[in-house]
């Protein structure tokens, strides 16, 4: 099953190049379809790159909103099915496969971009997207909401560091 993944940008240059490491990876049959809305920096010279190393990466130049953009995308996408990420996201390196997965017992699919912890993720401050299917994903959602919020804020940040980080240290404030 071919997955068209739309990606709309403008003036992403210093982001497109880890979400387009991030997505070459992926598990094929995908393409990747950049929607680039009239940057002024390097945006389209760095799609055009990839392009040329990665068949499956197409640069269409097309100056409307992100909606628009996102609409032209699916216009011109070939897939079976739409995927949708940001120019300033990374895609978790199982994002697709999770994808096809789960459309194998879903009609639609959806997902959220979330800070995992992750340490490489941290330190360059981004996010990583997940998929999974509509009631797992709100379990999951409010587990980790409730953890989150116990853990991490409260009186055992100590022990949310050391489970994130590897290391047991406590951290006074």
């Amino acid at each position: 099953m071919l997955i068209s993944v739309i990606i709309t940008t403008r003036n992403e240059e210093y982001n497109l190049p880890d979400l387009l490491d991030s997505l070459v990876v992926q598990e094929q049959p995908f393409e990747v379809i950049i929607i680039d809305s009239g940057s002024t920096d390097r945006t389209a010279d760095i799609a055009k790159e990839y392009g040329k190393k990665y068949p499956f990466v197409k640069l269409i130049n097309y100056a409307a909103t992100r909606g628009e953009s996102r609409n032209y995308g699916v216009k011109r996408a070939r897939g079976d099915w739409v995927a949708f990420i940001d120019g300033d996201c990374i895609a978790n390196p199982f994002w697709l496969k999770e994808f096809r997965r789960s459309l194998r017992h879903e009609k639609i699919v959806a997902g959220k971009t979330i800070n995992l912890g992750y340490q490489p993720f941290v330190e360059l401050d981004r996010v990583e997207l997940f998929v999974t299917t509509a009631i797992i994903w709100t379990a999951q959602l409010l587990a980790s909401l409730l953890w989150l919020r116990f853990f991490r804020h409260g009186p055992f940040e100590w022990l949310w560091r050391s489970i994130t980080y590897g290391k047991a240290q406590r951290v006074e404030f």
